[in-house]
């Protein structure tokens, strides 16, 4: 049989101290160490002073160390004010309200601190923390709404309740609060049974509502008193307009079988002109018509003497110096009178026989006004009436006769990119 050495025996001995001592320790330190949780936070005091403690733990030793527990959650303070503690307003009148405060320890070590000192354990219970609080609210609310008139707070409240949050917001951080918002939930005036006659305050109140009650009062009665002599002049005008109807009626009939001889006689002179305007609408038909075509014949006229003009000087070997023209002698509602010329750079010598009206001699000269034509030959008339308008208003003196130029080959007097220059010659 083997026998253990003294020595591994005490090793053994003192391993299970150790374990024993290590397990006793943790033991005590899980049941020593606080820690806080998201919400809340406490403040150690005793050995080793204050320790403000936040999202963390701390041991606390009994006998030496002492907690205070501060909830850091938002908590809702309503106060009421109502009857014979409502509150007095700058028009010495009382107003009914209820407020609502939302207020939490805010998330500071100081404030935590200030809080657990001056608060302890109310901070866990909304009740108790209104009881203590309460009056710092109130007086807040009472100063604001003697700087404001009644109808201020209703149609101000906005202004009211930020008034309000800035007078109390400093007297809460001394108790390490943090005014979060603040609504006002309900505003009403108090019942004229809560004033007293004898208080100086109400009793101002009172003629301020007696005073408001009265106007009312009479405007209401002169409103009824003009709509009962509303409904008189009404009713007076309703039979003025009957017999006004009756007797317009009369008129009606009457003036109903004039009308119905003079529509005739209208009609019928209506029918006379309308018979008239189509007769001069005809003509003026037929004097376009007529025009148009004259136009068409004076254009295959200069188309035709033109080409005769270039065949006859192709003839004699001479070749065109310019573009063709057109000489206008005469110009009214019975026709044109032109002369087709082509210029040359000079006249043969000796000059050729004059035949079938073909002759060489001088283009028009002189100072001359140039007005341009864009468009079908069809439409030139407008051109025309823009020059005779020009020459008119600037009081020109022009000779009898026109010169048109063609730019481009007049074949198609419905062609819009026909290009014409027409001279007008001063005299």
């Amino acid at each position: 049989m083997d026998l253990v050495s003294p020595g591994i025996v005490n090793l053994l001995v003192i391993a299970g101290i150790i374990v024993v001592a290590l397990l006793g320790i943790g033991f005590v330190f899980s049941r020593l160490y606080r820690r806080t949780t998201r919400d809340t936070a406490f403040v150690r005091t005793g050995l080793g002073g204050r320790k403000v403690v936040v999202d963390g733990g701390a041991v606390l030793l009994p006998v030496f160390h002492s907690i205070a527990m501060v909830n850091l959650n938002t908590l809702r303070l309503e106060v009421k004010r109502s009857g014979n503690e409502s509150l007095i307003t700058k028009d010495r009148l009382r107003a009914d309200i209820t407020v609502e405060f939302y207020v939490r320890v805010e998330p500071k070590e100081e404030s935590i601190a200030l809080a657990a000192q001056t608060l302890g354990d109310r901070t866990n219970d909304a009740m108790l923390l209104r009881e203590l609080i309460e009056a710092k609210f109130v007086d807040a609310l009472r100063s604001v709404a003697a700087g404001m008139t009644l109808p201020d707070l209703q149609e101000k409240r906005a202004a009211f309740v930020k008034g309000v949050q800035e007078a109390v917001s400093g007297d809460l951080r001394h108790n390490g609060l943090e005014l979060e918002s603040a609504s006002l939930t309900r505003l009403d005036q108090t019942s004229i049974e809560f004033f007293n006659p004898d208080n100086s305050f109400d009793a101002e109140g009172l003629t301020v509502l007696k005073k408001i009650t009265e106007d009312r009062r009479q405007e209401r009665n002169k409103i009824v008193r003009e709509a009962e002599v509303n409904v008189a002049e009404k009713d007076r005008e309703t039979a003025l307009k009957q017999l006004t109807i009756t007797k317009e009626t009369q008129e009606a009939q009457l003036a109903q079988a004039r009308d119905i001889a003079n529509r005739t006689a209208e009609t019928r002179a209506e029918q006379a002109k309308a018979e008239q305007a189509a007769q001069q609408s005809e003509e003026t038909a037929r004097i376009e018509r007529e025009q148009a075509v004259r136009l068409r014949e004076a254009e295959a006229r200069k188309n035709s003497e033109g080409a005769r003009i270039e065949a006859d000087l192709a003839k004699l070997g001479i070749a065109p110096a310019g573009r063709p023209l057109a000489v206008f002698t005469r110009t009214d509602d019975d026709g044109f009178e032109f002369e087709a010329m082509i210029p040359v750079a000079a006249a043969p010598n000796p000059a050729p026989t004059e035949t079938d009206g073909l002759r060489f001699g001088t283009t028009p000269s002189g100072k001359a006004l140039r007005f341009p034509h864009r468009g079908s030959y069809e439409s030139i008339d407008s051109t025309y009436e823009t020059l005779t308008a020009y020459l008119d208003a600037k009081d020109i003196v022009v000779q009898d006769r026109f010169v048109e130029e063609y730019a481009t080959d007049l074949k198609d007097g419905t062609d819009d990119n026909l290009d014409v220059n027409i001279f007008a010659l001063v005299k």
